[in-house]
This record gives C-alpha cells, sequence and structure tokens, in this order.
C-alpha cells in the first residue's frame, strides 16, 4: 500500500510517497523533486510490481509557470527516471491522470491553457490534452482536444483495458439554449488514439435537465463487459450512487446502440451515515466509517497545538495508521465534494 503525503513549509510545497506494509509499518518514504515551489502528486501505476510511476504538476523555483512531469521510481523508492518537462498545465490544482498502456507507452490527460493562442480564439480555452510518453519518459506526440465554448469535459480517471486499448470516462456537457445537458461518459480508444466507441449516459428516472450525471469509476471484466460507478444530483442537492453494466461495446445488449445511451439500471440510494473513526482510543490504526464512496478526499492531522502532522489525498479512504506518532490528542479533518468532517482522536 502507498501513502502519498503531502509537506507544506511556508510558500513551498512537496509530495511524497510512503511504501506501507501490511502491519501498518512504513516501508520507506521518499520526497521527490527538489527546487520547487509547489506540487501535487495524483495518479500512481504500480500495476507492474517492478517499478511504481506517478504523475505530478509542479511550480519551480523562479517559474511563473506550472508543469505536469511523469516520475519512475523502484520498489525500493529510488528514482529510475523523471520525464520531460509538459508546459501549459492550465492550474496546479488540475487534476493529472496516467496510465500505463499494454505497448509500454504512458499515457496522460490534463486540462491545457490555450486562451492567448488565436487557433482557440472561438474554442474552448482549457481543453484536455491527451499525451503520450514512451517507456523512458519521452514525449511522442499529442493531441488538443478541440471543442466549441458551449462544451466541456471533466475527466475522472483513465484506466488501461485488457488488451491493445485504454478507457478514459468523466463528464460531459453541452449548453443548449440557456441549458446545461449534464452526461455521464465513456470513451473506448485504441493505443494509438483512435476512437473505438464512445457514449454517453443518462438514467431514464432523473434524466431532467438540471441533473449531473456523472461516471466516477469502471471495472473491466474477463469477458469485456464494463461494471461502471456513477453519480447523479441535481444542482445543488444530495449525490446518489448509480452502477450499471454494459458490454464491451458500451451499450446494453439491445441491437441498436446509439451514440447517447440511456441506463435503465436502479439508482442506489445511500442512508445518511455519521462519519467516524474507530477504536478511539487506538494505539496505531483506525477505521473510517460512513465517507461517501467514489471521491478523493483532503485528510489533514493536527496536533493538539495545532501543528499539521499529516497531509494528503485518497481515493476512497478506509483506514488511518497513527502508529508512527506520540501519544496525544489530534484532529483528523476530512474534506471532499461529499464530506467535510473534523474527528477528534486519541492516541495511547
Amino acid at each position: 500500500m502507498y501513502l502519498l503525503p503531502i509537506f507544506e513549509t511556508g510558500n513551498i510545497r512537496k509530495f511524497g510517497i510512503f511504501n506501507i506494509k501490511p502491519d501498518g509499518t512504513i516501508k520507506w518514504n521518499k520526497v521527490y523533486d527538489n527546487n520547487l515551489k509547489y506540487a501535487t502528486l495524483w495518479d500512481l501505476d504500480s500495476r507492474n510490481g517492478n517499478y511504481i510511476l506517478g504523475s505530478y504538476n509542479v511550480t519551480y523555483t523562479n517559474d511563473f509557470n506550472s508543469s505536469v512531469r511523469v516520475i519512475k521510481i523502484d520498489t525500493s523508492g529510488q528514482e529510475i527516471w523523471k520525464s520531460d518537462t509538459l508546459r501549459g498545465v492550465n492550474d496546479n490544482d488540475d487534476p493529472v491522470w496516467m496510465t500505463e498502456l499494454s505497448d509500454s507507452n504512458i499515457f496522460l490527460t490534463y486540462k491545457i491553457n490555450k486562451f492567448f493562442d488565436p487557433e482557440f480564439f472561438d474554442l474552448h480555452p482549457y481543453p484536455p490534452t491527451f499525451i503520450w510518453l514512451d517507456k523512458n519518459g519521452k514525449k511522442i506526440k499529442e493531441h488538443v482536444i478541440r471543442m466549441d465554448r458551449k462544451h466541456d469535459i471533466y475527466i475522472s480517471e483513465i484506466e488501461a483495458g485488457k488488451g491493445d486499448y485504454f478507457f478514459v470516462y468523466g463528464q460531459v456537457s453541452a449548453r443548449v439554449d440557456q441549458t446545461n445537458n449534464l452526461h455521464g461518459f465513456i470513451t473506448k480508444y485504441a493505443n494509438n488514439g483512435d476512437t473505438i466507441w464512445t457514449h454517453t449516459y443518462r438514467h431514464p428516472s432523473y434524466n431532467q435537465e438540471d441533473y449531473f450525471h456523472y461516471v466516477n469509476d469502471l471495472i473491466e471484466e474477463d469477458n469485456g463487459d464494463l461494471t461502471v460507478l456513477g453519480s447523479i444530483a441535481p444542482i445543488g442537492g444530495k449525490n446518489e450512487v448509480w452502477v450499471f453494466r454494459v458490454n464491451s461495446d458500451g451499450c446494453f445488449g439491445t441491437d441498436s446502440c446509439d451514440q447517447f445511451t440511456l441506463a435503465d439500471h436502479d439508482v442506489i440510494q445511500p442512508e445518511p451515515s455519521e462519519i467516524k473513526c474507530f477504536p478511539n482510543p487506538t494505539t496505531g490504526k483506525v477505521t473510517l466509517s460512513g465517507l461517501p464512496l467514489s471521491e478523493t478526499y483532503n485528510i489533514r492531522i493536527y496536533s493538539i497545538d495545532g501543528r499539521l502532522i499529516v497531509s494528503n489525498k485518497e481515493r476512497n479512504p478506509s483506514e488511518l495508521d497513527l502508529s508512527h506518532m506520540n501519544a496525544g490528542i489530534y484532529f483528523i479533518q476530512i474534506t471532499g465534494e461529499k464530506a467535510n468532517t473534523t474527528l477528534k482522536l486519541i492516541k495511547l
């Protein structure tokens, strides 16, 4: 298991990687990339087993522009290489998603700033860009998505498939007659970037114009089917979990598979739950319960005198390990789009 802490000192922000053993002890921890003033690690790919890839955005000292890089480390945390520096990222807080493809190339995507580019005068000024790196971190090619100002794409993740293809998914919006149409989407690409298929999804029982639909995660089954986790919410309303399954063509098994597909599976309406941590007091590990799923949370742990002890981002956190911390009273602050709470914890 890997923990991705953020270290902030004054105006300097760095990221690290902690390798955590099954018993909760730290096997190794490293802080990467010097001569910087701001960095955020967004994605980590450890599927290979022999090395780890991480994507991050960074602003270096004496440089006002934000950049994106990929880092490759071995299983002991030693750096193997850093990729070419990729310029033009819209903002340091914009996510940078990455996956290793079946041909060993690395695909990543983020929003790029084209505000001052005359070629994008009538187009969306902050579109997604698709970038391919070779296995040594050298840039192979780039493709910027061109779309008009009435459209937008929010990518929640990218996922390598079980063959020579990968998936990009999230939400696509189109503004028509002063109304935003917000659909969840999945696109299946060949490794070279050719589109195999793309579909958008809205639940028929929640098809009003003011409802957000979002694809948050997916799992490709051995037969090629996709089990999809989505979310639905009216503007300003409560999120509801949406689970459905489509075949390898992104369809529901009907004879026709239109570009705009309505998912007719049920919505799971979660019962309201209180966010808790237990056991409390604890000698080390604590379990988190009640957090809404499919969400990345900022987790900060403060001492009783207000000092920041731990800061990291984690998707669907279920457990925290405090065994390396001194005995005392701590406050765990958990923030995200679906939850915001502070828990008091006693460490024995």
